[in-house]
């Protein structure tokens, strides 16, 4: 509230507290004079019913705290009146009795036969009795008491008001202001808090937005460039990525519930056996080949991981190109065999093998006879005719578990693994009659020198191959065509 309303309710309030306490005052005086008029000189007559309102009103004057000389006065006007019987009252019981403050005289009411008397009492001259008409005194009593009755309503009606002003003014009004302060503090606290909440939703939902979107680009790129295949328990297809299809030329529809066999085949093994022998959570790799949709070969390295119910993930990496360059780097051109490098790492392996285990290998250097006559005499084209037919002879006539390479020229090598010197000499041996035996193109026979040593021996691998060069050198200058051994 501002100051002009302030003044207005103080000023208000002031007006309040003055009428309640002016009317009662106000009246009491009005009433304390009424009854002054009753104070008449000794020499006047009065009758009873004067007597009586002067009697009523001395009764009622000490209630609204008026001297009690009055009484007095009163009590010596009523006393020498001719009319006024003196009587002696003992032992009455009075009621209604009023005193001075001198506690000289007093006044009061004594019931004789249902009828109401007024006795009056001077200490020293006793008691009087005046006889008086009881309908007149009630009614004069009733009369003071009514006035005072209103009084008393008057002033409760001023003081409730006043008390509802005051509360109302003074304790309801500032209580509804601050609670309309409080109220709207709490709205824009609310309407602040409510603001930031949906700064921060909506922040909240940017972020969500920014992961989704981040997680979809991520999704399509492992989708477009990782090869990944679920398999359930039994090895059949359940998921592929893109990268599959565009890997293999076939659609999802047509790989989902296929074997892993239809896109992965692991050479000599049974893939399914492979995969579902593995632990789990322990990935594991292998490498399979594959033929697309339109019969080209490609090759996967293949990383495992198998989950509790025996369902795998493959993630596949496409190495056919690596495949390519290995086989560029460790096969020869012309015939398709293994070359030198490739051979030699064979070498090494075995060399180990019978150093930990005393497994003994051998090996087999073969060099064709008179071939240079064919490419003098049929051309250099005639000659990579010869040997690509010589090398199909070769590879068809060892067994699965020896090497077959390429060294250069017409210069060929077989490495047999756990094969004794004795065994090798037999398989060359045999083979040196089944090429002398067979129709070469361009030429009506060819024949070859070959030599031959092993292990046993203890020496190493280098050591190894220089004295089976020697050994086929010594079969050339014997004749050709001839096997030995060292």
């Amino acid at each position: 509230m501002n100051s002009k309303t302030n003044n207005r309710l103080t000023l208000t309030l002031i007006l309040s507290v003055f009428l309640a306490i002016a009317i009662p005052i106000t009246a009491t005086w009005y009433f304390a004079v009424n009854s002054h008029e009753y104070e008449i000189e000794t020499s006047m007559e009065i009758n009873q019913d004067q007597m009586l309102n002067m009697l009523a009103a001395s009764l009622a004057a000490p209630l609204w705290n008026l001297h009690s000389d009055k009484i007095k006065v009163i009590c010596d006007q009523f006393l020498s009146n001719s009319f006024i019987k003196k009587i002696k009252v003992k032992d009455s019981i009075l009621d209604e009795v009023v005193y001075d403050k001198e506690n000289q005289y007093s006044i009061g009411v004594l019931t004789i036969n249902g009828e109401k008397n007024i006795i009056a009492n001077n200490k020293t001259i006793g008691s009087v009795y005046i006889e008086v008409s009881s309908v007149n005194f009630d009614k004069s009593v009733y009369n003071s008491e009514r006035l005072l009755l209103y009084l008393f309503i008057m002033e409760s009606i001023i003081t409730f008001f006043l008390v509802t002003f005051v509360v109302y003014n003074f304790i309801l009004i500032p209580l509804h202001s601050q609670t309309e302060r409080a109220l709207r503090l709490s709205d824009d606290v609310t309407t602040e808090k409510r603001n930031f909440f949906e700064l921060s939703i909506e922040r909240l939902n940017a972020k969500i937005v920014g992961i989704l979107n981040e997680f979809k680009s991520y999704h399509q790129i492992v989708d477009e460039n990782v090869a990944i295949v679920k398999l359930n328990k039994h090895g059949q297809i359940t998921h592929v990525t893109t990268a599959v299809t565009d890997l293999t030329g076939f659609s999802k529809e047509e790989l989902i519930w296929c074997q892993i066999d239809k896109i992965a085949v692991i050479p000599d093994g049974d893939t399914i056996s492979v995969i579902s022998m593995g632990e789990i959570d322990k990935p594991f790799c292998f490498l399979a080949r594959g033929e697309t949709s339109f019969g080209e070969e490609y090759w996967l390295s293949c990383k495992v991981s198998l989950e509790e119910d025996r369902t795998a993930t493959l993630v596949c990496e496409d190495v056919t190109h690596k495949k390519e360059v290995e086989k560029l780097a460790n096969t020869d051109d012309l015939t398709g065999l293994m070359n030198r490098r490739s051979v030699n790492s064979i070498l090494k392996r075995e060399e180990q093998l019978f150093s930990r285990y005393k497994v003994h290998y051998s090996v087999l250097v073969i060099d064709l006879d008179f071939f240079k006559r064919v490419n003098d005499t049929y051309g250099h084209q005639a000659g990579d005719e010869v040997l690509v037919k010589f090398a199909e002879v070769l590879e068809s006539n060892i067994r699965e578990t020896d090497y077959s390479a390429r060294l250069g020229g017409e210069e060929f090598i077989i490495v047999c693994p756990n094969t004794s010197l004795d065994n090798a000499y037999s398989l060359a041996t045999n083979f040196s009659q089944t090429v002398s035996e067979y129709k070469f193109p361009f030429v009506t026979q060819l024949t070859c020198s070959i030599g031959v040593t092993s292990s046993e021996s203890g020496k190493p691998v280098e050591q190894m191959l220089l004295d089976a060069d020697a050994a086929l050198y010594k079969a050339k200058e014997s004749g050709r065509n001839k096997v030995i051994k060292v």
